[in-house]
């Protein structure tokens, strides 16, 4: 997301917040798109900080190992699956195997 969509947000939240009124002078609200270069770019800055602040704490992901698939298939092979078949059924022939 950008700075731009961080700040409108924060700005509609503070407005839905307020019933669309000024907390401080009790007056309707515009909406973002009507806002003076100035007052964006304040809300921009305040919604940025709230960003940076909530994940200033957060470390970086590292990948999880692959994902193994257990050999259902068994020793013998493929003659022991039967895709077409439900899985109780496979599981069964499976285990009736020598």
């Amino acid at each position: 997301m950008s700075r731009l969509a961080w700040g409108q947000i924060a700005y509609e939240a503070y407005c839905a917040s307020t019933g669309g009124k000024s907390a401080v002078l009790d007056v309707p609200l515009p909406p973002w798109d009507e806002l003076s270069p100035r007052v964006c770019e304040a809300w921009m800055a305040a919604g940025e900080a709230v960003i940076k602040d909530y994940f200033k704490d957060m470390k970086p992901m590292t990948a999880s190992p692959p994902m193994t698939i257990p050999n259902i298939v068994g020793e013998r092979g493929p003659e022991l699956w039967d895709p077409k078949a439900p899985l109780q059924e496979n599981l069964e022939r499976k285990s009736e195997a020598p």
